[in-house]
């Protein structure tokens, strides 16, 4: 009797478990966040915020829930975001000379998004590499030519 009790209690708790973390990314999905980009580094890193609040979450939520502390988090949320507000990122990447802009993204390759919160300000800031923005394009003529 113990054990059935001890499984159907892990049951709810996994339940209530990927309900949070259903309600974590529907949030997100939901929402439409005003990205504030900061800066475009030297090294090709953009960096990022967004009003936690922007993206349908408090700070509660990002410090409780196990999943919004995994890079799988940062990863899902950072790119999402990029992919919401491309335009913004290539204007930017639209301003480099040739040989800077080769110097900075051609010889790279984005591996994951950097996330922290800043809990003075409420925000959530995102760091990526820049050629995660040529890759997103390029996939998108790809996509564009062989459908």
């Amino acid at each position: 009797m113990n054990e059935k009790m001890t499984a159907n209690s892990k049951k709810t708790i996994k339940k209530d478990s990927d309900s949070s973390e259903n309600a974590l990314f529907i949030n997100i999905l939901e929402s439409n966040p005003v990205v504030k980009i900061l800066a475009l580094k030297p090294d090709g890193d953009f960096v990022f915020s967004v009003q936690i609040s922007d993206l349908g979450l408090d700070a509660e939520s990002l410090e409780k829930e196990p999943i919004a502390q995994t890079v799988f988090f940062a990863n899902f949320t950072g790119e999402l975001l990029v992919r919401r507000n491309l335009i913004d990122f290539v204007t930017m990447l639209d301003q480099l000379d040739q040989k800077t802009y080769d110097q900075m993204i051609n010889h790279f390759q984005h591996k994951h998004f950097g996330l922290r919160r800043l809990p003075e300000d409420e925000t959530v800031r995102f760091v990526f590499h820049s050629s995660l923005i040529q890759d997103i394009l390029t996939e998108d003529l790809v996509n564009m030519f062989c459908a």
